[in-house]
């Protein structure tokens, strides 16, 4: 099992803005760190995220949930793990 979630973001994006709380609620409910990233600080991350945030992740790099994405979202993605 993991014991971190990672929320990739980008500064100005308001999916993130909106998602980054939801998070950070799940995060905590299910006694998980949640690591936040600012893509634009990795080239790398660029380019595999760009576009594509807010993209939620396990510590191993499992996807939970991206885009446009609510509580409940998270939560199925977790169950899912």
């Amino acid at each position: 099992m993991f014991s971190e979630m990672i929320f990739y973001t980008r500064p100005a994006c308001h999916l993130c803005e909106s998602a980054l709380p939801r998070a950070r609620r799940v995060a905590k409910l299910f006694g998980r760190q949640l690591e936040v990233v600012d893509i634009d600080t990795d080239d790398e991350l660029v380019v595999e995220y760009g576009l594509r945030v807010p993209v939620l992740t396990t510590s191993g790099g499992q996807l939970i949930a991206e885009g446009s994405f609510g509580t409940r979202d998270i939560v199925r993605g977790l169950l899912r793990r």
